[in-house]
């Protein structure tokens, strides 16, 4: 069984960051998954996915530690190839990563208390629009497609074999994010 969603996400520039929380967690309930993973991946070079505290102070403070590590100043070598004014939007996205994996279970997303699923826009003026999409797949029917058998707890974990697209025109992305593997209980 496979379950797809998307989540469309608009942003207006560097440092904005969403939060994805909720969005995720009805992706989780429609999906009726009732233990499993979900993995959120951002489709880009430019934008990050993560958990924090989403709360005003840490939604200052990280992207400004971040512009502290790589600052827009400066002449990377991202900037002598393209001149587009974004290498550091490059290295801050790819120093907090494009993924998060969640495991849920009963139903629901296994997060702390102040633990919410973020997105960190790290480009500069520009406006983007991003898809989230995530997939499950039974780790019993993926095993029986392998010619596998599956194992009693159904613990092996497989990910769906993905195509991921990203097409900008015009300073506009579009892009999708995928993918999370149920194991076996619905």
């Amino acid at each position: 069984m496979i379950y797809q969603r998307e989540i469309q996400l608009q942003t207006t520039g560097h440092r904005q960051m969403h939060d994805l929380t909720d969005e995720v967690a009805q992706v989780v309930t429609a999906s009726r998954i009732r233990s499993g993973v979900a993995n959120i991946f951002n489709v880009g070079s430019t934008g990050a996915i993560g958990t924090i505290e989403f709360e005003p102070g840490l939604q200052q403070d990280l992207p400004a530690m971040l512009d502290k590590l790589f600052p827009p100043n400066r002449d990377y070598g991202h900037e002598q190839a393209w001149h587009d004014g974004n290498g550091h939007s490059h290295l801050q996205a790819t120093m907090l990563g494009p993924s998060l994996t969640v495991p849920i279970k009963d139903g629901e997303l296994v997060l702390g208390t102040w633990q919410q699923v973020f997105h960190l826009e790290c480009d500069i003026n520009r406006v983007t629009e991003q898809s989230s999409s995530l997939s499950w797949e039974r780790a019993d029917e993926v095993n029986n497609k392998l010619g596998k058998q599956c194992s009693p707890l159904c613990g092996e974990v497989v990910p769906e074999n993905s195509v991921i697209k990203r097409r900008a025109q015009h300073g506009m992305g579009k892009g999708r994010v995928a993918t999370a593997v149920d194991t076996g209980s619905k």
